[in-house]
């Protein structure tokens, strides 16, 4: 009988040492997005790519113990009472048969008004600066002639033109209104925690 316990734990492990090693790029902006000057990777695109990886074999190892136990109805029920795993179970899916998940960066930033030169230096003392920068993961888009046309609908001629020429177009991913990259990662965790405290309380996984 195939044991999943300690194989699981250990894809935890690697997926959580993953990670910690994506977040060096947290809340910070490259000189050339980051891209390794030697080989021409993308470092975080990379650590992405190994995320899904490690956490998908969470997935299929479980699976295997659960099939040859012939609980497999036990697995699905786990599965979809969390919807992010399908998310990055098809994350994961795209990366590994279509196309690279993609990242991209948002830098915001807020200003104020002042009645005087005087006051503005004194907010700028007790208040620096301070700008927001968020990285968000990309999934690529089917482009359709009805997706064309939409674009074309609500004026988005930009979109509509790079789709007609063969140009990939990419999506924000989020899930339940949440779209930070690292916060979806960290999620995922928690759910995948969760999901084999649950097969190891029904008894499905050793």
């Amino acid at each position: 009988m195939y044991r999943s316990k300690k194989q699981v734990k250990s894809k935890i492990a690697q997926a959580k040492y993953v990670l910690k090693e994506m977040q060096k790029y947290r809340g910070k902006v490259f000189v050339n997005n980051g891209i390794d000057p030697e080989t021409g990777a993308h470092p975080l695109q990379v650590n992405i790519s190994s995320f899904l990886v490690h956490t998908r074999s969470i997935l299929q190892y479980a699976h295997k113990e659960c099939k040859e136990r012939n609980k497999t109805s036990v697995y699905e029920t786990a599965v979809n009472k969390r919807p992010i795993i399908a998310l990055f179970r098809d994350l994961r899916n795209t990366d590994i048969h279509e196309m690279v998940i993609g990242t991209h960066t948002i830098i915001s930033c807020s200003s104020r008004l002042y009645e005087s030169e005087d006051k503005a230096k004194k907010h700028s003392k007790t208040n620096p600066k301070q700008a927001t920068i968020l990285n968000h993961l990309s999934k690529p888009i089917t482009v359709t002639d009805a997706l064309i046309e939409q674009f074309r609908n609500d004026g988005r001629t930009d979109l509509a033109d790079a789709a007609e020429s063969g140009k990939p177009l990419y999506e924000t991913v989020e899930y339940e209104g949440e779209d930070d990259l690292y916060v979806l990662c960290e999620k995922y965790i928690d759910n995948l925690n969760d999901f084999v405290m649950e097969l190891q309380q029904e008894g499905v996984m050793s």
